[in-house]
């Protein structure tokens, strides 16, 4: 898909990012990156997902090491 948007004039580039479960409520993304500061995970970049699933909503968030994200979110019980 780059390619295509590339040959007509638009700046792309794929990325490697991941979507997070987050609490639909006060508080619920603060929970995310609490737990990522703990583990000492550094969020590049993230937004939000416009649907939800059941009672949580979608983040999704770019990291320097999706390996440490995915790994500090599974140690705490976080969906991914």
């Amino acid at each position: 898909m780059p390619r295509a948007l590339k040959a007509n004039g638009f700046v792309a580039q794929v990325t490697e990012v991941v979507a997070v479960e987050v609490a639909d409520r006060p508080g619920g993304l603060a929970a995310v990156l609490e737990a990522f500061d703990a583990e000492g995970v550094n969020v590049e970049y993230m937004y939000a997902y416009v649907t939800k699933t059941k009672d949580n909503a979608i983040v999704i968030c770019k990291f320097d090491d999706p390996r440490q994200a995915l790994d500090a979110l599974k140690r705490r019980a976080f969906r991914r």
